[in-house]
């Protein structure tokens, strides 16, 4: 896979990840939040690959997950090409995101990183940085979004290039969505924003 070196999100690309129990991704439970050191990856790339890996994350948290391999996934993941972002749903909430820099298919790798179990379950590799919370309610993220259906995401899948002008519409860029999903720390900025408004 190809990187694309950025330290924000490009606004280019935006893979939506579902994190509900019925969903096949999640018969291996992930933990997008969970941060792995760089040197777990290092056996399993070759050279070139990791010095642009660690020049790439430097001391920042390193995140990964990992897809089912089905034909319908693995056609999505094959377009990843590093800088899209990659946003967590659950049924009920936008609830993280984070930016990739790296898609690889490893077995191995996945063994050492999930354990054997389960590991040829989710062996379509993403590892991103910049992983955040966010706080948006899933109708909020749907309104962002300018998405009409009610149902919650069901797949791995991309946003739309008209989903993501939608969102640049709302908010006026890809940066000030970010900011406005974020969880409020305070009573007083639950009001602020495009965004705001819940259920």
């Amino acid at each position: 896979m190809a990187f694309l070196h950025v330290n924000q999100p490009s606004g280019t690309g935006f893979f939506v990840f579902p994190l509900d129990e019925e969903n096949i991704q999640l018969k291996v439970a992930h933990d997008f939040g969970r941060h792995y050191p760089l040197s777990a990856v290092e056996p399993h790339v070759d050279a070139r690959t990791y010095a642009r890996l660690k020049t790439r994350v430097g001391s920042s948290p390193l995140s990964v997950v990992g897809l089912w391999p089905d034909d319908a996934v693995t056609k999505k993941w094959d377009m990843i090409i590093g800088g899209e972002n990659c946003l967590f749903v659950s049924k009920t909430a936008l609830v993280g995101g984070g930016t990739i820099i790296y898609a690889t298919r490893s077995r191995p790798l996945a063994e050492a990183l999930f354990g054997k179990g389960g590991a040829s379950m989710n062996e379509l590799l993403i590892l991103l940085v910049g992983v955040q919370p966010f706080g948006y309610t899933l109708k909020q993220f749907y309104e962002a979004i300018g998405r009409k259906s009610k149902a919650p995401y069901k797949a791995f899948t991309m946003l739309s290039a008209q989903q993501i002008h939608h969102i640049e519409e709302r908010y006026g860029s890809i940066y000030s969505f970010f900011e406005d999903a974020r969880p409020r720390t305070s009573a007083a900025g639950a009001g602020n924003g495009p965004g705001a408004g819940g259920t």
